[in-house]
């Protein structure tokens, strides 16, 4: 199977918009449903235009009718809201793992457990009390090709966000950074074989989604510690 490389423009970072983030937000709660992130991109793309006044006036019955039936077609904003409580608190459970097990490989590999990891959700805090079968079976499976978006929002939450300006997964300011963050979680897990792991990487190369060569990032230093 060959690597699914996201189909980006090389400019795609010149100049970015809310709607270049959305693309990374409905991408990380459907990574492997194409309709259902269609259909919430459009409805972003459509209220954004709205919002910002960019989008043209209907000039006559016919043009305001095809809004119309647009509008009604796409999700609304509560449905889109009700849709993603559950898929963001799943990917918050996916980026955790991944965040928890490069961290701690970075400092002895050999600390690395992943059911302890796991098991830590067990007795963690709702909403995000999974048992580790649930991680296993219905988790990480689902989101594991996305799972280092979800530790590079993690990541920027917590350890370098100092200004409580938080947005999912990033402020339009920060994407250029949250996508280089993202990328060397990627290759760092892809990298990874964890202690009695059934698996050879704790992320396969050729399932992980990964951004095109064309495409220019920033450098990214992922930086632990014990404390951490």
């Amino acid at each position: 199977m060959a690597p699914r490389v996201l189909e980006l423009p090389s400019d795609f970072l010149k100049n970015p918009t809310r709607l270049s983030v959305a693309f990374f937000e409905t991408l990380m709660l459907w990574p492997a449903d194409d309709e259902q992130r269609t259909r919430a991109l459009q409805s972003i793309s459509l209220r954004h235009a709205i919002a910002s006044g960019s989008m043209a006036v209907p000039s006559n019955s016919n043009e305001l009718k095809n809004l119309v039936e647009l509008l009604d077609s796409l999700p609304r904003q509560e449905e889109l809201i009700d849709a993603c409580r559950e898929l963001f608190t799943q990917g918050v459970v996916a980026g955790a793992v991944l965040l928890e097990a490069v961290g701690m490989a970075s400092i002895d590999v050999q600390r690395v457990k992943m059911s302890a990891i796991k098991r830590k959700f067990a007795t963690g805090p709702k909403p995000f009390r999974f048992s580790e079968k649930t991680i296993d079976n219905r988790i990480w499976r689902k989101f594991r090709s996305v799972s280092p978006f979800w530790a590079a929002c993690l990541y920027l939450y917590n350890y370098e966000d100092g200004t409580q300006n938080r947005a999912f997964p990033c402020t339009v300011a920060q994407l250029s950074t949250f996508l280089a963050t993202a990328d060397e979680f990627r290759k760092c897990a892809e990298r990874l074989h964890t202690p009695r792991s059934p698996t050879a990487t704790l992320l396969n190369a050729d399932e992980s989604i990964r951004m095109p060569t064309t495409l220019i990032l920033p450098l990214a230093d992922l930086s632990f510690s014990l404390k951490n």
